[in-house]
């Protein structure tokens, strides 16, 4: 046998009454009662030479810095355990059913409202406790890794026209949204005594079967699809996201424009538990496959934080574009907007409404320059140059809607809408002057195991911007010998979505979302390829830069937008 390997499951008891669940960012979305428990579920690994690979998967929306640093400590303080932090994964599976609150990051608390230390410690307590179980029932283990492609029509995508924009990808047409995504179900089966018995499979649809008016706690079809899969006896079963980022579980195409997201109360949640049960007779189907070789080799990972506002992307990822970098967060009028198929946001009225405004701002903006001081001039260029088609709503490192950081006084009055009561109320409290709105100093990740090579990725990345990201780095890694690139995205912390240059022109609801600009994709390209280049290297020979951090928050702050 190659490894000790243990697995653990454990609840996360986070249910409050009335806060507001997170992913839809709706005010009205909030947990009245439960229709399933949330799960953690986690694997440790140990290889022969003592190094260890820690994978969680959670169900709630997303993992952020706090969660990540607290689930360390704890483990440095309780397990005694030989880890290094660097091959610890935490991820989610992001359903959208699940409350909220536990951000520290102010966007994450207008709609919940505010920061919920009592959420935020269960997903901590229940995390931990699944790492701590799996850490005491080690047995000799081996692994294997399988894939095939789902043949049942469960997830679409959502964006085609930005789809179809990308050189790579053959034209898709609506009726055929289904061959817009990335089918793949990849898995790392777990054996026991000669036993396949537990597993964990990555594949990519958004766990939105359940609506923005939604008010009872689900884990959505991920977690249904788990579920389903373990109770046919198998010792753990973990359905990971994969490349999600324009994938909806929801058919929209010609014939159905009338059904359109026409489930709700029951009926969501029934769609929930159907499409969770096609993902797991997917993955029933590989499960069964046989053998054909066993992952053999150490273990070893790298973990490092950059300021994803500042990053120069390299010129074979800029497009063709000179000086092509990343800038502070903003968010557009589309991400505000919403998608017509899993969460419509803006009405049509506010949402011209915005468009015209953020038009006529950064107008202002470009007339009023040659009066302005050198830093804001220099300021407002490389905004609008990096942030390119664009219509910004949120300035979100500035603290500005609209153009204005006078919150109190927005135009738009705090009866219309609960969230902008909380912006409000958070801005006359002081309780966001710190930090930017947005997570900027984000992980990225890189852990080996034989042939294989798991990617944390902080954030959600569109069908082809994932397969980018995938062939550049195992562009570099396969001198290593790995032959398998696993893309985990909402791995660690959280920072919204990556869409490829060409849908970014467009302004759909993705690239609204891609907060540093049109050449994020390049950015995270770049960055991964100097982490996979160093990965290549002798442990000893690799310089990783470990300096920046993810940003503290002062319990001050916190205790401004705590209820």
């Amino acid at each position: 046998m190659e490894f000790l390997i243990g697995t653990g499951k454990s609840t996360i008891k986070c249910f409050k009454t009335d806060i507001g669940m997170m992913g839809y960012g709706m005010s009205a979305n909030t947990v009245h009662s439960s229709a399933t428990d949330l799960f953690s579920r986690a694997i440790w690994i140990k290889d022969k030479t003592g190094n260890v690979f820690v994978y969680v998967c959670v169900e709630i929306c997303f993992i952020t810095p706090a969660i990540r640093r607290e689930i360390l400590i704890k483990m440095h303080n309780e397990l005694r355990a030989d880890f290094i932090d660097a091959n610890v994964m935490i991820s989610a599976q992001h359903t959208h059913a699940a409350p909220g609150g536990y951000s520290e990051y102010a966007l994450y608390n207008f709609s919940i409202p505010g920061f919920q230390q009592e959420v935020f410690d269960s997903i901590v307590s229940g995390i931990f406790e699944s790492v701590k179980q799996a850490s005491l029932q080690l047995k000799e283990s081996d692994i294997d890794f399988v894939e095939g492609e789902v043949d049942k029509k469960m997830a679409w995508n959502r964006s085609l026209k930005a789809y179809n924009q990308n050189a790579e990808n053959k034209l898709v047409s609506k009726e055929n949204a289904h061959e817009a995504i990335d089918a793949r179900m990849r898995m790392m089966r777990i054996i026991q005594n000669g036993v396949v018995c537990a597993q964990v499979n990555w594949f990519g649809v958004h766990a939105t079967c359940i609506g923005k008016y939604n008010h009872h706690i689900s884990s959505d079809n991920k977690g249904y699809a788990a579920d389903y899969f373990e109770k046919k006896g198998r010792k753990l079963g973990i359905f990971a996201q994969g490349l999600s980022g324009d994938v909806s579980p929801y058919y929209h195409g010609p014939g159905d424009l009338n059904k359109r997201r026409s489930n709700s109360g029951q009926l969501e949640h029934d769609f929930a538990r159907v499409n969770g049960e096609m993902q797991a007779a997917e993955a029933e189907k590989i499960f069964d496959m046989p053998c054909t070789e066993i992952i053999k080799g150490c273990i070893d990972g790298e973990i490092v934080n950059h300021n994803f506002a500042e990053i120069h992307v390299d010129k074979q990822f800029a497009n063709g574009f000179e000086n092509a970098k990343t800038g502070q967060a903003c968010l557009g009028v589309s991400f505000f907007n919403g998608t017509r198929i899993d969460g419509r946001g803006l009405s049509n009225i506010l949402n011209t409404t915005a468009k015209f405004l953020s038009s006529v701002l950064k107008y202002y903006h470009c007339l009023s320059l040659p009066f302005k001081s050198k830093e804001r001039q220099i300021i407002w260029k490389e905004k609008y140059r990096v942030q390119g088609k664009k219509k910004i709503l949120m300035d979100a490192h500035e603290h500005r809607i609209l153009g204005t950081t006078n919150i109190k006084r927005l135009i738009i009055p705090r009866f219309a809408d609960p969230t902008i009561a909380e912006i409000k109320r958070e801005h006359v409290n002081d309780a966001y002057h710190e930090h930017s709105w947005m997570p900027h100093i984000l992980p990225i990740q890189i852990i080996r195991i034989g042939k294989l090579a798991f990617i944390g990725c902080p954030g959600e990345y569109t069908v082809t911007a994932g397969r980018r990201l995938e062939d550049t780095i195992l562009n570099v890694l396969k001198e290593a010998g790995i032959e398998h690139v696993i893309m985990c995205p909402f791995s660690n912390a959280y920072m919204g979505y990556v869409t490829t240059f060409e849908e970014y022109q467009l302004q759909g609801y993705e690239a609204g979302h891609t907060v540093f600009g049109q050449w994020t994709l390049g950015a995270f390209q770049t960055k991964f390829t100097e982490l996979a280049q160093e990965m290549i290297k002798a442990k000893a020979d690799r310089k990783i830069d470990n300096t920046v951090c993810p940003v503290a928050f002062s319990k001050d702050e916190l205790s401004k937008r705590t209820y």
